[in-house]
């Protein structure tokens, strides 16, 4: 929870040392009228996501489990220019899945919530081609830590996890707010189970999602 809040306050700070110059010198049209681009803006995000969780080895992968899920967060984006962005975030996310484990005579043991709850802190690189366009497609990538709050009563998943984000947005910018609806796949890097629990002798959990997103700014 140290290294947590220790990256929360990383994020706060470098949006605070941004925020002291609130405008570049690019501007953006809008039904014929320019209009500055902040070097900092803030917002709030809601979502939706589609699980699969996946076991795999060297030779092949099955899915063990769909889930579904939802998302709310704070974020900022930092502009570099009209058309690179850097966009960190922090979101809570809440899933609805569980798998049920069983002993060797198909007994259940325990429904092993799979990241039920978890803090999650991505960060982005925004990049968009037609900057000087009210409805502008861009592109989003990165990496994604997630902090897992579940708790097993056989065992937990790994707290610490890691995924890469690749998504497509579109920037919808009126006269006093953006939406930016993003698309976006992650793929599971860290492997779900601890060190000490194998399925097999080279086998590894992970979970892929996909997720739709509202980025909404002020």
């Amino acid at each position: 929870m140290k290294n947590l809040t220790a990256i929360a306050v990383c994020i706060i700070l470098c949006t605070s040392l941004f925020s002291q110059d609130s405008s570049t010198t690019s501007d953006r049209l809008l039904g014929g009228t320019d209009i500055t681009q902040k070097k900092v803006e803030y917002g709030i995000l809601i979502g939706a996501s589609y699980y699969d969780l996946v076991e795999s080895n060297t030779n092949s992968s099955q899915s063990l489990d769909k889930a579904y899920g939802m998302n709310v967060g704070i974020l900022s984006t930092i502009n570099f220019s009209p058309k690179l962005s850097l966009v960190p975030q922090a979101i809570i996310h809440f899933r609805d899945n569980n798998i049920i484990y069983t002993d060797i005579d198909g007994n259940p043991l325990d429904e092993l919530g799979v990241n039920n709850v978890t803090i999650e802190l991505p960060l982005h690189l925004s990049y968009q081609p037609f900057d000087a366009m009210k409805n502008s497609p861009g592109i989003v990538a990165g990496p994604r830590y997630r902090y897992n709050f579940t708790n097993g009563a056989i065992f937990n998943y790994r707290t610490h996890q890691a995924t890469f984000d690749l998504g497509l947005s579109m920037d919808f910018v009126f006269e006093k707010f953006k939406i930016k609806p993003v698309f976006m796949y992650s793929r599971g890097i860290s492997n779900l189970l601890p060190s000490n629990i194998t399925i097999n002798s080279d086998g590894k959990f992970k979970m892929h999602s996909y997720n739709f997103s509202l980025l909404f700014f002020g």
